[in-house]
C-alpha cells in the first residue's frame, strides 16, 4: 500500500505542472497536523473518503474536500455537504504538488484521491463474502446475511452490489434504519433513482423528513414515478421550509392549476406578496382567471398598496358574476377609491339580488341625495321597510324635504302608528325634518311645540345646532335669541351654528368670534365669515377673503369639480369679481349643480348688488318669486315705499340689515329707535364705519344739542367778535325746540362790550319731523342793535321730491347778514328762499340756492334788495376719514342800494356816506375740503380737517380761500374745534381777512 502511495504521489507531482490551478473546498484549518487528522476521522463517511490534509505555504494544516481545476463544479458538490449538516466551507486553491498519500484524476471530472485496490485482493474478499452471504441465506439465516453484507460494505464501500443487498435483508429484518443508511447510499451516492421511491417510504417510517424530501426532489427531478403534490408541500412543511415548496410546486407543476393555487396559498399566508401575485400571472396566462381568482388577486393587489390595479381587476366582467363577497369588495374598493357610480351599480345589483346590507342602501341614497332625489327616495324607503331603522326613515323625510314635498313628510310621519311614530319623532333629526314640514304647510304652533319639546334637559349640541337653523330659517328672532342666550356655553361645541345665529341677529362681533372657534373651515363657511366681517365693519379683510375663495373656487372649477358646495362658493364670491355678462354665462351653465332655491338666491343677490332693483322687482312681482326680507327692504328704499319700509320693519325689523334697517325707520320718522338701534349696532359691530357715519348724521341732524361757537374776524384793522348759542331740544314725538342766541360786537375801538356798536339775535321756534327727510319749521325773532329792536320770525318746509331729492322753502323776517362790516351789525334782511338738493348717487350731488332779500337798518329804514344764486356740484371721493370732497360752485349776485343817509346804519358807521352793499357780480371756482366732520360732528378721534378753494370774482378777478383746523370729542357726547383762515371781506368788497374761530357742541 505504501509503494501505491508513493507511486501515485510522483504521479502527480510528475503531470501537475501541465495541469494549471486545481482548487478544493476547505473544511477547517488548524496549527497541527494531528488536530486536522482528528477533524477528519470525524467526518461521514461518504465525505471522509474524498477529503485530506493539506499544508499550507504559511504552515496552517487544513482539511479539504475534492480537487477540480473549477470552482465551478466544486459548488455543485455543495448541497452534499449541506445535507449532511456541514455549514461551513470555503473554496480555496490546492497545489497538487503538495498531495502526500492521495491520487488526483488532474483534468477528469471532480473526485476525491482514492487509492486502487488490488485486484487479487478485492476479487478474494468479495468471494468469500458472496459465499457467506450465500450460505446464511439458503440457511433462513437473515440476520447473518445482514452482518456479512454490513462487513461487506465497511471493507468494499464503493460496491453497489453490497449496497443493495444490505438495503433488501434490512427490510427483510424490519430494520429501518439500516435499510435508510442503504438506500441513501444507493440515491445520493450511486444516483440509482430507482431506490428513490423505497427511500422515501423508509424515510417517512423512521420520520426523517428531510431524506424523504431529498428523495422526492430525485424522484421528480427523474421523472420516476408519480408523486402527488400535496405530499410534497405536506413535507416542505414538517421540515419548516414551506416557502420552498411552493417554489418546487412552481417550478415542476406548473401545468397543474390545482396545484399553483396551493402555491399561492402558501405566499400568501407567508406574506411572499411578489411571488403570489406571479403565480396568480401564470394562472391567468396558462388557464384564465375564475371570479375566485380575481377576487384574491385584488385582495392581494390592495394588501400591495396597488389599489387602483386591484378595482381594475374586480371590474373585469363583474356583472357576470353572483358572489356576495365579490360584490362586497368591489364596491367597498370603488367606493374607498371616488368610483362612486361603480359602487352605486354593485350596490343595486346587490339589492336586486336581495343580498344588500345596510350600508349599500346607505351609499345609493346618498349617491342619489342630490344627483336623482326621486330615486334616493325610493331607497331610503326599501331601505326603512327592510332594516326598520330610523337613519333610513330619517333620510326618507329628508330627501321628500329637499323636493319641497312637505305635505308627503307630513304624511309619512302622521300615517305611522302611534307607538312607532312617537319612537321615531323622538330622535330629533327626524322631528326637526317634520317640523320644518310643518312650518311650511302653516301649521307653526304644532312645529313649535314640537322643537321646544327637545330643548328639554340638556340637549345635544347637534339637536342645538339644528334648532338655530330651524329658527333662522322660519325667521324667528325671538327663538333665535333666546336659544343663543340661554345655550352660549354650547359655543365651542357649535360654533358654525353660533356664527350663523349671530350674523342672523346682525352681531358682527360675536358671530367674528364663533367663526374664530372653526377649526376646517369649506369655501362656503368662509364666505360666510366674510359677510360677518363685513358686517362687524372690516371691509378689507372680508374683501380679501371673498377674493381668496373666488380664486381657489375658479381652479376647481376649472378642473371640471363641479360639487354643489364649490359651484355655490364659486357664484357667491363671483358677483364681486365678475362682469356682468360673464357672470351670467357662468349662472346658465353651472346653475344645474344647484337646488332651485340656493340658484334664485345668487341671482337675486347678484341682481341687487349690481343696481338692477327694476330687473328684481319684475321677477319678485310678475314671477312670484319668494324675496328674502332684507332683498324687499332694499327693493323699498329704493322705491322710497315707505309703506312697505313700515310693513317690513314691523314684521322683521331685528333681522334686517343694521344700515338699511336705520335708513327704514328714518324714512318713516321712527328717529328714537333709529338711534336706539344704531347705538347698538355699533356695540356689536364696532368697525362699521358706515354705520358711524349713518349713526354720526342721525346724531347731528336728530338729537338734542348745544352749540357755542367764538369767532373773531379781522380785515383792515377792523376786528369782529362774534358769539353764537344754539340748544335743539328734543320735545316729544317727532317735535323739537330750537333757540339761537348770536352777539356781534365790533372790537376794533373802544371798549370790547360797547353795546352801541353791537346786535344781538334772539330765536325760538318750533320744527315738526313728518317723516325721514319731511318737516316742518316755525318760530319768532327778535333783533336789538343800540337802542332798537325789531321782531321778526320764519316759517319753513322741507319736502322730499324724488330719488332722495329734497326741496326747502323758508320765509323769513329779521335775519342777520354779512353782506359787509356795516350790514352785519346794523341791518337785517326779510325774504324767500328756495334750496334743492340732488343726489345722483352716494358720492356725486347736487346744490342750489335762490333767494330773494330786502334789506332794513334796525330803525326800520329800508336800505335795498338783492337777488342771490348760489349752486354747487360735490363730488365725495371717500366716506371714512380723511373724507376728499371736491366742488365746482357758481355765484350770481345782484344788488340795489337805496339812499340811506340819516338811517342808523349811516350813524353807525360815522361816515356820511359809506355803502352798506356791494355792487353785483359772479363767481365761478372749484374746491376741496376733507376731515370737515371732525370740525362739528359726532366723532370718536382728533383729526385736522382743511378746507381750500380758488376762484374768479367778476369784480377783481382771482381768489382763494382757505381754512384749517383740528376737531374732536373731549368727552363722549361732545365736539370741540379750533380753526384758522383767511378770506376775502364780506363777499365783494376785495379786502382781504383772517378768521380764527372755536366751536363747542355737546349732545345729550
Amino acid at each position: 500500500m505504501r509503494r501505491v502511495l508513493i507511486a501515485a504521489s510522483l504521479w502527480l507531482a510528475l503531470t501537475a505542472p501541465a495541469l494549471g490551478k486545481f482548487y478544493s473546498i476547505q473544511l477547517v484549518t488548524t496549527n497541527s497536523y494531528g488536530r486536522a487528522e482528528a477533524f477528519l476521522k470525524k467526518l461521514p463517511p461518504a465525505i471522509r473518503r474524498k477529503a485530506f490534509v493539506y499544508r499550507t505555504d504559511s504552515g496552517y494544516y487544513t482539511v479539504r474536500y475534492l480537487v477540480s481545476p473549477t470552482v465551478r463544479a466544486l459548488r455543485e458538490k455543495v448541497t452534499e455537504l449541506e445535507e449532511l449538516g456541514i455549514k461551513s466551507y470555503s473554496f480555496v486553491e490546492t497545489d497538487v504538488k503538495k498531495l502526500r498519500g492521495a491520487g488526483q484524476k488532474p483534468a477528469g471530472e471532480v473526485s476525491a484521491p482514492s487509492v486502487p485496490e488490488k485486484p487479487e485482493e478485492s476479487r478474494q474478499g468479495h468471494v468469500g463474502l458472496d459465499f457467506l452471504y450465500s450460505v446464511y441465506l439458503g440457511n433462513g439465516d437473515l440476520k447473518g446475511a445482514l452482518k456479512v453484507a454490513q462487513l461487506a460494505v465497511k471493507r468494499h464501500p464503493d460496491s453497489l452490489k453490497w449496497w443493495k443487498r444490505l438495503a433488501t435483508v434490512a427490510v427483510w429484518l424490519n430494520r429501518p434504519k439500516v435499510a435508510l443508511k442503504a438506500y441513501r447510499e444507493l440515491v445520493f451516492r450511486f444516483h440509482r433513482y430507482e431506490y428513490a421511491r423505497p427511500l422515501y417510504s423508509v424515510a417517512l417510517a423512521v420520520g426523517d423528513f428531510e431524506t424523504a424530501l431529498k428523495s422526492v426532489k430525485f424522484l421528480v427531478a427523474s421523472g420516476e414515478g408519480n408523486v402527488d403534490y400535496t405530499d410534497i408541500v405536506d413535507l416542505f412543511h414538517r421540515v419548516g421550509r414551506p416557502e420552498e415548496g411552493a417554489d418546487f410546486l412552481v417550478e415542476h407543476f406548473s401545468n397543474n392549476p390545482d396545484a399553483l393555487h396551493l402555491a399561492f396559498n402558501i405566499y400568501w399566508y407567508r406574506g411572499e406578496l411578489q411571488k403570489a401575485l406571479k403565480v396568480l400571472d401564470l394562472i391567468q396566462q396558462r388557464f384564465g382567471l375564475s371570479p375566485e381568482d380575481r377576487l384574491a388577486k385584488a385582495r392581494l393587489l390592495f394588501a400591495m398598496h396597488r389599489l387602483k390595479e386591484a378595482l381594475a381587476t374586480l371590474k373585469e366582467e363583474w356583472r357576470k358574476v353572483n358572489s356576495v363577497d365579490y360584490l362586497n369588495t368591489l364596491e367597498s374598493l370603488s367606493w374607498s377609491l371616488g368610483d362612486f357610480k361603480t359602487a352605486v351599480e354593485v350596490a343595486e345589483r346587490l339589492i336586486e339580488l336581495d343580498k344588500a346590507d345596510e350600508t349599500d342602501f346607505t351609499r345609493v341614497i346618498y349617491y342619489y341625495y342630490y344627483r336623482e332625489p326621486e330615486r334616493a327616495v325610493k331607497y331610503a324607503k326599501l331601505g326603512f321597510d327592510k332594516f326598520g331603522k330610523p337613519d333610513f326613515f330619517a333620510n326618507y323625510l329628508f330627501l321628500l324635504a329637499s323636493l319641497k314635498q312637505w305635505d308627503k313628510v307630513v304624511e309619512s310621519v302622521d300615517s305611522l302608528p302611534d307607538r312607532l311614530r312617537r319612537r321615531l319623532l323622538a330622535d330629533p333629526t327626524i322631528g326637526l325634518t317634520y317640523a320644518s314640514a310643518l312650518v311650511k304647510l302653516g301649521e307653526k304652533e304644532r312645529a313649535r311645540r314640537l322643537l321646544f319639546s327637545y330643548l328639554n334637559g340638556n340637549p345635544s349640541p347637534d339637536v342645538l345646532a339644528e334648532l338655530i337653523y330651524l329658527s333662522i330659517d322660519m325667521k324667528d328672532y325671538p327663538t333665535v335669541e333666546s336659544l343663543v342666550r340661554r345655550y352660549k356655553d354650547y359655543c365651542s361645541q357649535v360654533p358654525e351654528a353660533f356664527a350663523a345665529a349671530y350674523l342672523f341677529l346682525q352681531n358682527g362681533k360675536k358671530a367674528l368670534k364663533c367663526f374664530s372657534l372653526i377649526k376646517t373651515k369649506n369655501p362656503n363657511l368662509l364666505l360666510t365669515e366674510a359677510d360677518a366681517l363685513e358686517l362687524y365693519g372690516d371691509v378689507r379683510r372680508a374683501w380679501t377673503l371673498r377674493f381668496r375663495v373666488y380664486n381657489y373656487t375658479k381652479k376647481l372649477i376649472k378642473k371640471g369639480v363641479h360639487s354643489p358646495d364649490v359651484v355655490e362658493a364659486y357664484l357667491r364670491s363671483s358677483i364681486f369679481y365678475q362682469p356682468a355678462d360673464r357672470f351670467e354665462r357662468e349662472f346658465l351653465r353651472l346653475k344645474r349643480y344647484l337646488s332651485k332655491e340656493i340658484a334664485r338666491d345668487i341671482y337675486l343677490t347678484y341682481l341687487l348688488y349690481k343696481g338692477r332693483e327694476s330687473e328684481t322687482a319684475y321677477l319678485w312681482k310678475r314671477k312670484d318669486e319668494e324675496l328674502a326680507p332684507w332683498m324687499k327692504l332694499t327693493l323699498a328704499l329704493y322705491w322710497e315705499d315707505r309703506y312697505l319700509m313700515n310693513r317690513l320693519v314691523k314684521l322683521y325689523l331685528p333681522i334686517l340689515p343694521i344700515r338699511d334697517r336705520v335708513t327704514a325707520l328714518e324714512e318713516v320718522g321712527e328717529f328714537g329707535r333709529a338711534f336706539w338701534i344704531a347705538v347698538k349696532g355699533m356695540d356689536e359691530n364696532p368697525k362699521d364705519a358706515e354705520l358711524m357715519k349713518q349713526f354720526r348724521d342721525l346724531v347731528v341732524d336728530k338729537a338734542s344739542h348745544y352749540y357755542l361757537e367764538l369767532t373773531d374776524y379781522g380785515v383792515k384793522g377792523v376786528n369782529l367778535l362774534s358769539l353764537s348759542q344754539d340748544l335743539r331740544l328734543h320735545l316729544t314725538g317727532n317735535y323739537y325746540l330750537n333757540v339761537k342766541d348770536t352777539f356781534r360786537y365790533d372790537i376794533s375801538r373802544g371798549n370790547v362790550f360797547d353795546t352801541k356798536r353791537g346786535l344781538n339775535r334772539i330765536s325760538v321756534g318750533l320744527e315738526r319731523l313728518l317723516d325721514y327727510n319731511r318737516s316742518l319749521f316755525a318760530g319768532v325773532t327778535v333783533v336789538r342793535g343800540g337802542s332798537h329792536t325789531l321782531g321778526g320770525g320764519y316759517l319753513g318746509y322741507t319736502a322730499q321730491l324724488w330719488h332722495q331729492s329734497t326741496a326747502t322753502l323758508t320765509l323769513f323776517k329779521g335775519e342777520l347778514t354779512d353782506e359787509s362790516f356795516l350790514s352785519s351789525l346794523g341791518v337785517v334782511r326779510r325774504g324767500a328762499q328756495l334750496e334743492f338738493t340732488f343726489p345722483f348717487y352716494n358720492r356725486l350731488s347736487l346744490f342750489t340756492s335762490l333767494s330773494y332779500n330786502r334789506y332794513y337798518s334796525l330803525d326800520g329804514s329800508y336800505v335795498g334788495n338783492s337777488r342771490k344764486l348760489y349752486t354747487e356740484l360735490s363730488f365725495q371721493e371717500r366716506s371714512q376719514y380723511p373724507d376728499y370732497k371736491f366742488r365746482l360752485f357758481l355765484n350770481l349776485n345782484s344788488y340795489y342800494e337805496t339812499d340811506h343817509t340819516g338811517t342808523y346804519v349811516d350813524r353807525l358807521s360815522g361816515k356820511e356816506r359809506e355803502n352798506v352793499l356791494p355792487s353785483g357780480f359772479y363767481s365761478l371756482g372749484v374746491g376741496v375740503n376733507w376731515g370737515f366732520d371732525h370740525r362739528d360732528s359726532f366723532i370718536k378721534s382728533w383729526r385736522p380737517y382743511f378746507d381750500g378753494s380758488v376762484s374768479y370774482n367778476s369784480q377783481y378777478g382771482a381768489d382763494c380761500s382757505l381754512v384749517v383746523g383740528v376737531g374732536g370729542r373731549l368727552t363722549r357726547k361732545d365736539n370741540f374745534h379750533v380753526e384758522l383762515g383767511t378770506f376775502n371781506s364780506f363777499n365783494a368788497l376785495n379786502s382781504w381777512g383772517w378768521i380764527l374761530s372755536s366751536g363747542y357742541r355737546r349732545w345729550f
